[in-house]
């Protein structure tokens, strides 16, 4: 996402602005510095911290968020993409709202659902020695547009959208997953959620999270409900015989 300062004389002020436009979007969150700074002293929890660029050009500045920086003592070791941050967000509980596209049924269009809420529970296990870690994501949408001739209004169209929404969350907390355990960083926190139900075991993974930490299983149970449905009586293109 590109956004041009309208000034450049509290340049603070318009990157405050751009960062809360594009929080909207839940591809990234705002993270304070007592936050970050909890994050950078906890013995397992890698911070993350939105990253934001400027794009020098004949016509002035460009400033854009470009992703989320992952931490780990005190250093920035990788990045995530939007799909990631979302992903992370996702499991964190932070997903305000946002635009979420999947394909029609009949794979000739999309459907754009708009994020109304989304609730997060994770939920730690220790089975036969090795770490499960239980998501449940709960989210509620709106169809806000469709690109399709297709008849979205009956129970099989409804409820395949419902299922590729629900894909599609999966794979961004994958995404975020698959990332973290490629920096070893635990920017979910697993390991805090961890440490509280098993504070006894917890004594063995400590002081090696790092190496066991990618080696979690990580379990996803995702809920899609759409609510709004006026969109779905009507396709908003003509079908063949119509035109």
């Amino acid at each position: 996402m590109d956004a041009k300062p309208e000034t450049e004389k509290f340049p603070a002020i318009n990157i405050a602005k751009l960062v809360k436009s594009y929080g909207f979007t839940s591809h990234f969150y705002k993270v304070n510095m007592k936050d970050f700074a909890s994050c950078l002293m906890s013995a397992t929890t890698a911070p993350v911290a939105p990253l934001v660029s400027v794009l020098q050009h004949k016509g002035g500045k460009d400033v854009y968020v470009s992703g989320m920086g992952v931490f780990k003592k005190g250093k920035m070791v990788g990045k995530l993409n939007d799909d990631e941050v979302r992903g992370l967000l996702w499991v964190l509980g932070e997903v305000k709202s946002g635009v979420i596209l999947v394909s029609s049924p009949d794979g000739q269009g999309s459907a754009f659902l708009e994020i109304l809420s989304a609730k997060s529970k994770v939920t730690p296990e220790i089975k036969d020695g090795k770490i499960v870690m239980h998501v449940k994501i709960k989210e509620e949408s709106s169809l806000s547009e469709q690109t399709t001739t297709e008849d979205l209004a009956t129970i099989s169209a409804f409820e395949k959208i419902q299922e590729a929404q629900a894909e599609v969350i999966r794979q961004e907390i994958m995404a975020a997953f698959d990332k973290s355990k490629e920096l070893k960083a635990d920017i979910f926190g697993f390991g805090e959620i961890l440490h509280k139900k098993y504070s006894n075991e917890w004594k063995t993974f400590r002081d090696n999270w790092d190496d066991i930490y990618p080696t979690i299983e990580l379990n996803i149970d995702v809920e899609t409900k759409i609510l709004k449905t006026d969109l779905l009586k009507k396709p908003v293109l003509p079908s063949e015989g119509e035109k």
